[in-house]
């Protein structure tokens, strides 16, 4: 009899729970900001982080590394940086107290310089800011002021319109569309800086907060309220559509159609259908919501998210991720693992079928005498198990060498008594620092001396293992 075996495959106790998102939000970085009540808006750009970072001025990151990313140039003029736009080599800040708007030679990242500004006649407290084409808005708490922007050398305040309170703004060629913070949204046709001419409004009486228009949409943060679409194809007559559903913004960005959200979390929304949203991805516990000064910006891959008394963080939009596992070689279960969805077990058990067509069994031959090789056993360290040391981030970072202020390396251990060494090197490699079973540093050399401000590389050396990374002093 012939046997031959015909794998047939079983579902056994298959339990597929709904998806609750098609995609995955990774945290890249986390980085909290110095004066970390502060952030206020961001701007992304050549790979590079523009943050505006309330008292402490501009803050500038290199993110070509956005797991490790380095402070590399700070603008500091006594005022609170609130806003941020970066064109080309310039950097355009509006500031308060008192009020101004000040453009910044960043041709030279590590040296950002003054290049010209411009007073306005109030001391309005500004709110927001948006520039396109030579032309540029700036909201406060009496309207807007228009800003002629033609020649950076010399930024020009035109006027102000006023209003009541505003908020975010964003240009969309000659059409300027405003978040009321007391009625709705208002729309503006700039192409007259000297005399704006009022289109029409969205009342609703609630607090907008910023607003972010693409295909005729405007999509609109409102303060502790679901967000809502508009339909501002006709900017007189701008229409509700429907709440952003589940979700409560301060401000929103587009991109590759795409509407990213932070507020209550970061959320992701496909706009195959404009007016319908679909949230494709979802992290609650990324931001807090704050009184104010949550703010996105995206490029390329890179999500950035800034917030008061939350710091910076860069995050990673990616389809989750799938992980197949043989469990048992006799019955072949499989375990399917998709991140943030489902668990599918299969399990495949053979069977054997019998045909009646004989068959002549011939045993092998031998043509010659067998050699018996002597081997030595090796075992191997399956590469399921983790490499230790694992983790391996500094905190704070960048840090304030003071007195009684240190930075603390976290990694985990697999055997928590094992030694471990940590090597702080500065960028040439030398060692500057030494720590044995030691987790905390000073900013002290091994010879006593406070290191020079910088980046320095650290490497934890655990179990046979190595792990690296990079910590920013600041004098």
């Amino acid at each position: 009899m012939r046997l031959f075996i015909a794998g047939v495959i079983m579902f056994i106790g298959i339990f597929i729970p709904a998806p609750s998102y098609s995609d995955v939000l990774e945290e890249l970085s986390n980085y909290p900001m110095i004066y970390n009540t502060s952030a206020q808006d961001v701007c992304v750009n050549n790979e590079k982080i523009y943050v505006a970072d309330g008292d402490a001025g501009i803050k500038i990151f290199d993110i070509s590394d956005p797991e490790y990313p380095i402070v590399v140039g700070s603008y500091y003029n006594s005022k609170r940086a609130r806003s941020v736009v970066v064109l080309d080599d310039k950097l355009i800040a509006a500031f308060n107290y008192p009020s101004s708007l000040e453009i910044i030679d960043v041709s030279n990242i590590g040296q950002p310089q003054y290049y010209s500004s411009c007073t306005f006649t109030s001391s309005h407290h500004i709110n927001g800011m948006s520039i396109s084409n030579g032309k540029g808005i700036l909201t406060h708490g009496y309207g807007i002021d228009t800003v002629d922007l033609a020649d950076l050398g010399n930024p020009i305040w035109v006027g102000t319109i006023t209003a009541d309170p505003m908020f975010g703004a964003m240009i969309v060629g000659d059409i300027a569309y405003v978040a009321n913070g007391l009625q709705g949204l208002r729309i503006y046709n700039i192409s007259e800086l000297a005399v704006p001419q009022f289109l029409g409004c969205y009342i609703n009486y609630r607090t907008f907060k910023n607003v972010v228009v693409a295909n005729n949409r405007a999509y609109c943060s409102l303060q502790n309220a679901p967000s809502i679409i508009l339909n501002v194809a006709n900017p007189e007559n701008p229409r509700d559509q429907l709440p952003f559903k589940n979700t409560v913004s301060q401000d929103n960005v587009v991109s590759a159609g795409k509407v990213y959200s932070i507020g209550i979390g970061l959320r992701v929304f496909d706009l195959a259908d404009p007016d319908e949203p679909k949230m494709i991805a979802n992290n609650d516990d990324a931001i807090v919501i704050g009184t104010y000064g949550s703010a996105i910006d995206i490029e390329n891959e890179n999500i950035v998210t800034v917030c008061v008394n939350k710091g910076m963080a860069i995050w990673r939009l990616s389809p989750p991720t799938v992980t197949i596992t043989p469990v048992d070689s006799q019955t072949s279960t499989m375990t399917t693992t998709m991140t943030n969805t489902k668990t599918i077990t299969v399990t495949l058990t053979p069977t054997i079928s019998k045909t009646n067509t004989p068959t002549k069994i011939v045993p092998p031959t031998l043509t010659k005498t067998p050699t018996v090789t002597r081997t030595q056993s090796v075992t191997e360290t399956p590469t399921s198990m983790p490499l230790f040391p694992r983790g391996g981030y500094a905190i704070p970072n960048p840090f304030v060498p003071h007195v009684g202020k240190q930075v603390t390396f976290i990694f985990e251990m697999g055997n928590p008594l094992a030694s471990y060494s940590i090597s702080i090197m500065d960028l040439k490699g030398r060692i500057v620092k030494r720590l044995e079973n030691k987790k905390t540093w000073d900013g002290r050399s091994d010879n006593g001396h406070l290191c020079e401000g910088g980046v320095y590389i650290y490497q934890i050396e655990a179990e046979g293992k190595r792990v690296t990374g990079k910590v920013v002093l600041v004098k």
